[in-house]
């Protein structure tokens, strides 16, 4: 999404951005499972793994397998690149999308290490990382 001009402002969407940062700090605190009254812990999704494990960068699609638990509900992944360009995968660009894994089908020009987010309804994060060699 483009920032949109409005006289001498950028006006930026930073609902993403803001979704992505939050899903990147709470992969790493801690602390304890939220709970519900009525039905106990409540079940947050968790990303365990990415493969595959080696990756090159290079202009040709390349699938990733994203293992977890809980991912049946994500709704969408976000993937951000080592120079900070966000992409967005949702619906149908979410493939094989099980209780423990999916898969999303990407191209990775960049070499570096690259960030995932993914949010699952109705409002439940997790994210991690890969890297892709040259």
């Amino acid at each position: 999404m483009c920032p949109a001009r409005t006289g001498r402002f950028i006006v930026i969407d930073v609902t993403r951005a803001a979704l992505v940062l939050l899903a990147l700090l709470a992969a790493g605190c801690g602390g304890s499972t939220p709970t519900s009254p009525v039905t106990g812990p409540l079940s947050v999704p968790s990303i365990s793994a990415i493969t595959p494990t080696s990756l090159k960068a290079g202009a040709q699609a390349q699938t990733l397998t994203i293992t977890g638990s809980t991912l049946q509900g994500v709704t969408e992944v976000l993937v951000v690149s080592p120079s900070g360009t966000l992409r967005t995968f949702t619906g149908q660009a979410i493939l094989k999308l099980t209780t423990t894994s999916f898969e999303i089908s990407l191209t990775l020009e960049e070499a570096g290490r690259y960030q995932v987010a993914i949010i699952a309804a109705p409002a439940e994060s997790a994210s991690s990382s890969f890297s892709v060699s040259a």
